[in-house]
C-alpha cells in the first residue's frame, strides 16, 4: 500500500443548501442563494480547509417539486468567475445546460 497516497476533497456549493429546511437554520443568511458575496465566503472557507476543488450544478428549469429558492441561482460562469477572483488555491467546476429540460412542458400539454 502507497503511504503517500492523498485523499483530494471536493465541495459541492447550492445557495441554501440541498435541504428543503436548510433555510431555517438561525445563521444561515435570508439572501444566501442570491448573495454572490455569501458564496465566495463558502469557496473561501472550503480552500481554507484544504479542499481540491469546488463544483457547482447548473439547473436550467424549475419544476413543482423542487426547492422554491431555485429560482433565484446564478448562472456558473457569472459566479465562478467571482470566486476565481478572490480565490487561488482551489479548483472551480461547474456544469452548463447545453439545451433546456423539456420536464414540464411535455405534463401541461393539451
Amino acid at each position: 500500500m502507497d503511504k503517500n497516497r492523498k485523499l483530494k476533497l471536493g465541495v459541492l456549493i447550492v445557495g441554501k443548501g440541498l435541504n428543503r429546511s436548510s433555510w431555517r437554520h438561525r445563521e444561515m443568511p435570508s439572501d444566501a442563494s442570491e448573495n454572490i458575496d455569501f458564496y465566495i465566503q463558502q469557496a473561501k472557507f472550503a480552500q481554507d480547509a484544504k479542499f481540491e476543488t469546488l463544483f457547482l450544478v447548473d439547473k436550467s428549469h424549475v419544476g413543482p417539486d423542487d426547492i422554491p429558492y431555485y429560482l433565484r441561482m446564478f448562472d456558473g460562469s457569472t459566479l465562478m468567475s467571482a470566486i476565481a477572483m478572490a480565490t487561488n488555491q482551489i479548483g472551480l467546476s461547474f456544469t452548463a445546460s447545453s439545451s433546456y429540460s423539456q420536464k414540464n412542458l411535455v405534463n401541461n400539454e393539451k
